[in-house]
């Protein structure tokens, strides 16, 4: 009896902590959906009164698109900032804009992150809320140069006091791992089409080859010219007097950027709030209303007005073949969506958003095939963000027209295959051998362990040169000013080019974002009044929940491993097509 108690006992307890881990979990989903879905401005529904203040914080990245953060990221990560989207931003202003209720924008920059495009193309959006004749005003502790070339779109830029203030110019840094591999005795195997796909470069040289530094000064550059265009145009300074500024670092503290122009007032954020009731006629202080909470109640409804559909389909991060989530572009995932789109007849048009430094080629051409029958059935408009490079190119050069930002990094179409010899180190380093048997000469030229003979390397690099041909022929088929193998192999190479050069060179066909984009699509299938319909459909959080709840083990160890390590253990089972890319040819990260 005692035994058969304790048994029940047992089972009861299991149960009961079984029940308890579920509800914590459920608890836990809900608690980081609903902090995925605020921020700190926007802790509880305002209503929108009348001489509302239309709040916009911007701490954290700006994306392309708003979508709520991944369940076990939320719970690990939960004192991160909300991502930022791009397309919902300004939805939102252009609603407000015309919403006699809001009387003014406010900006509050904290840790601001983006890309240069997207920065760009969310201070056009600002200057097209100013043209309804409502107060913009930006607020910082701190400004960064990407943060004012945000902020000065503003009627007054407020600096904290004591407040720091970023002007020193533009730099990319990158690591470089061949001393790192050559300690190891790990050997990379390097194959390569376009003198400029320098993506190998980390990892067989100590420094950037010339042709590297050359397009990397080059986007530097042209980045560099935008931030003074902005810059003179606020502080009415020469970009001669804005570059020995920048030479010699002058703008650090807050009173200098007051007194050469870059900041209108030196300000608290109480005494910001104060003026701010003047401007709005508060008794307390001013009716805060922010972006996500007036988007919640407004700017859906505004965008819904027609059973006729632009779709609109945002494709982020890198490619890569099979099935995935919203963190990566997955082929199969990606298609499935393309032809249930081309299948719809209510839509009659589409858009892709593409924010991408590529990844598998082979992936590229199966994304890029689905494009070409959707073309068919509708028209096809591509909105470059801030990267739209190797993959990410290869997947749109085929759209009948092309938007980028001036600072997006665009073309990139060039190949290159990357392997590593690790034998020696496991042999050497901890006296682990390897010995094969196999069925025919080639049988294991998939192996990550030994050196490539010299004529498996021939077939390896016999593979990058067909790809890269059948790169060249998607760009002379989708680009008209670029028709014949000769001019499209003139500037690719694996070269990257900033929007503004690549308009002039025939990859892209305007600059723009991506509300040009959905209007010139709405213009070539003839559509008077359409709405707006975003792909993937986002997850509620339950759902979200039921697909990751099979992940937990991984995901949970995922959050304590370097990234690397994580892509060479998922990478560990790639066939031979897949270490192939199309991939950016290095990861240009401007600060």
């Amino acid at each position: 009896m005692k035994q058969f108690l304790k048994v029940v006992f047992a089972s009861m307890m299991g149960t009961l902590l079984a029940f308890c881990f579920f509800v914590f979990l459920i608890l836990a989903m809900a608690t980081a959906s609903l902090i995925s879905d605020s921020d700190q401005w926007d802790t509880e529904l305002a209503s929108i009164k009348d001489q509302s203040v239309l709040t916009l914080n911007l701490d954290g990245p700006l994306n392309d698109h708003t979508s709520r953060r991944d369940l076990f990221s939320s719970i690990m990560k939960y004192d991160d900032p909300p991502v930022s989207g791009l397309f919902e931003i300004s939805q939102v202003l252009k609603a407000a804009a015309g919403d006699s209720r809001i009387k003014g924008l406010l900006i509050n920059f904290e840790n601001f992150q983006s890309g240069m495009a997207n920065a760009e193309a969310l201070r056009r959006e600002i200057m097209e809320f100013k043209k309804s004749g409502k107060f913009v005003i930006s607020y910082g502790e701190y400004y960064s140069e990407l943060a004012y070339l945000v902020a000065s779109a503003s009627d007054e830029v407020v600096l904290y006091p004591k407040g720091f203030f970023e002007w020193d110019g533009l730099f990319s840094k990158m690591g470089y791992f061949k001393n790192t591999l050559s300690k190891l005795n790990v050997t990379p195997q390097v194959f390569r089409a376009g003198k400029y796909k320098s993506a190998i470069e980390p990892f067989i040289t100590d420094k950037m080859s010339e042709e590297s530094r050359e397009q990397i000064n080059e986007i530097i550059d042209l980045a560099w010219q935008q931030m003074l265009f902005y810059a003179a145009e606020k502080t009415k300074l020469s970009f001669e007097e804005l570059n020995k500024l920048a030479e010699n670092a002058e703008i650090i503290y807050a009173k200098k950027a007051h007194e050469k122009g870059f900041v209108n007032t030196l300000a608290s954020f109480e005494e910001v709030e104060t003026k701010l009731m003047e401007l709005t006629e508060s008794k307390e202080k001013p009716n805060y209303i922010s972006w996500r909470s007036y988007k919640n109640q407004e700017a859906d409804e505004k965008f819904s007005v027609s059973k006729d559909k632009v779709a609109v389909v945002f494709a982020a991060g890198e490619i890569h073949s099979g099935a995935g989530d919203g963190d990566s572009i997955s082929s199969k995932t990606f298609s499935e969506i393309l032809n249930k789109i081309r299948r719809d007849e209510k839509i009659k048009a589409v858009v892709i958003r593409v924010n991408s430094p590529g990844g598998s080629a082979l992936a590229s051409d199966v994304i890029w095939t689905s494009t070409q029958w959707l073309k068919d059935a509708k028209p096809v408009v591509t909105s470059f963000g801030n990267v739209a490079a190797s993959g990410g190119y290869y997947m749109s050069a085929g759209s009948q027209y092309i938007f980028a930002e001036p600072t997006t990094i665009t073309g990139s179409i060039g190949v290159f295959g990357l392997t590593f010899a690790t034998e020696k180190f496991f042999n050497e380093k901890i006296g682990m051998t390897f010995d094969t048997a196999k069925s025919h000469n080639f049988a294991d030229l998939e192996s990550l362990e030994r050196e490539f003979t010299p004529q498996e390397f021939q077939i390896m690099q016999n593979m990058v040169d067909q790809i890269y041909e059948d790169f060249l022929a998607v760009v002379t088929q989708g680009r008209e000013k670029l028709n014949t193998r000769e001019k499209a192999h003139e500037l690719a190479q694996g070269r990257v080019w900033m929007g503004s050069r690549a308009l002039e060179l025939g990859l892209v066909d305007e600059i723009g974002g991506i509300h040009q984009a959905i209007t010139k699509a709405s213009q070539l299938a003839e559509l008077k009044d359409y709405s707006v319909e975003v792909y993937p459909k986002e997850l509620t959080a339950f759902e979200e929940f039921v697909r990751q709840f099979g992940d937990i083990s991984f995901k949970t160890v995922q959050m304590f491993l370097p990234e690397p390590l994580i892509k060479a253990y998922l990478s560990r089972d790639q066939k031979i097509s897949e270490k192939i890319l199309t991939r950016l040819p290095v990861s240009i990260e401007i600060q």
